[in-house]
């Protein structure tokens, strides 16, 4: 137990160490002290720094939206694919409805209708991603 307390007071004592004073070179070309930095920053009221924030985001030019084209309609295979499986699981489970208690259909068909619609939705997409090319 003293050994934790031991760790715990390190790691804590770490954490509150200056480590960019720590991991920075003085006098190294291009670098400043930390309390040089802080003396060097205007220290600012919050007023002043809500009216700086704000004229900054009012000189930003505002971005028109990209005309960029929906996600399926990039990804035509992979959007096939996962329409194509949750298609087939879905028939699969409902043409298993029907079966025999003491057949394994129930087990099969859900797993063989899955794959087969994603190959067929597979095979759809990427022939729908080729027609728009």
């Amino acid at each position: 137990m003293q050994k934790q307390k031991i760790v715990a007071i390190f790691l804590a004592s770490l954490l509150m160490s200056p480590t960019v004073s720590l991991a920075q070179e003085p006098g190294a070309a291009g670098t400043q002290l930390v309390s040089e930095i802080l003396v060097a920053t205007p220290t600012w009221t919050l007023l002043e720094s809500a009216i700086h924030q704000a004229e900054l985001a009012a000189n930003e030019t505002v971005q028109a939206p990209q005309n960029r084209p929906s996600w399926p309609s990039r990804h035509p295979i992979v959007f096939g694919t996962i329409v194509g499986l949750t298609g087939g699981l879905f028939a699969g489970l409902v043409a298993a409805q029907g079966c025999d208690p003491y057949n394994d259909c129930e087990i099969i068909l859900p797993p063989l209708f899955a794959l087969g619609g994603t190959v067929v939705g597979a095979l759809t997409g990427a022939i729908v991603g080729h027609l728009r090319k």
